[in-house]
């Protein structure tokens, strides 16, 4: 009786944890929502939980196909695209879709500045361009190290572009164009970069090296 018991904690175990980080998908993205200035005019398919403990139906929850913007697989949210939206507001609870694969969010109001990108382990696909995000370029952006695609132009980023972002050694695009960030270009040896634009900043000193492939 005792090893039967044991073997169904184990087999129960796997579908706990993907229950609980579907959870944590909903409420990562219940929270963005609640955020936002605007967001009963775009994202009404985003629904709550009903009142009194009330659960959500089975075809109700983010990977049900209802959600506007939302994409899953296997029962976890890999994709949000919310792009020409004029969305405003904080972008921190997304740091909790630790499957995201792609986000965008371009074109947008957002006005705030850049949170900590070190729990999206995952993520391909960064577009956060036209928007007002500023302050510094954070540092964690280096650790996202399967990135292919990051896209921060058009917006009001401020200080040295990091150098450690010569970590990311998947990267294909590299857009920080029309941005207020200063200093000098650091020297990112990225071995797979097919586009860079730095241009309309006020960067200083010459163009390394590795990049001066993209004068």
């Amino acid at each position: 009786y005792a090893v039967l018991l044991i073997l169904a904690m184990f087999i129960a175990m796997p579908m706990y944890a993907k229950a609980n980080n579907s959870s944590t998908d909903y409420s990562a993205l219940m929270a963005f929502k609640g955020s936002l200035s605007n967001s009963s005019q775009h994202l009404g398919s985003w629904k709550e939980e009903g009142g009194g403990g009330e659960e959500r139906q089975a075809g109700d929850g983010p990977c049900s196909g209802s959600w506007h913007g939302v994409s899953c697989d296997k029962g976890r949210v890999t994709r949000l695209v919310l792009e020409n939206m004029n969305l405003s507001g904080s972008i921190q609870p997304l740091m909790n879709l630790d499957m995201l694969r792609v986000l965008s969010l371009t074109n947008n109001s957002f006005h705030t500045n850049l949170s900590n990108f070190s729990n999206l382990m995952h993520l391909r696909f960064l577009y956060l361009s036209h928007n007002n995000f500023f302050g510094p370029i954070p540092s964690s952006i280096s650790s996202i190290s399967r990135l292919y695609r990051l896209d921060l132009s058009f917006n009001m980023l401020n200080g040295s572009i990091p150098s450690s972002m010569t970590r990311l050694s998947n990267l294909l695009t590299l857009r920080l164009e029309e941005n207020e960030l200063s200093g000098s270009i650091p020297d990112l040896k990225l071995a797979n970069l097919q586009g860079f634009n730095v241009s309309q900043n006020g960067l200083s000193g010459v163009i390394p090296s590795s990049l001066s492939v993209f004068r």
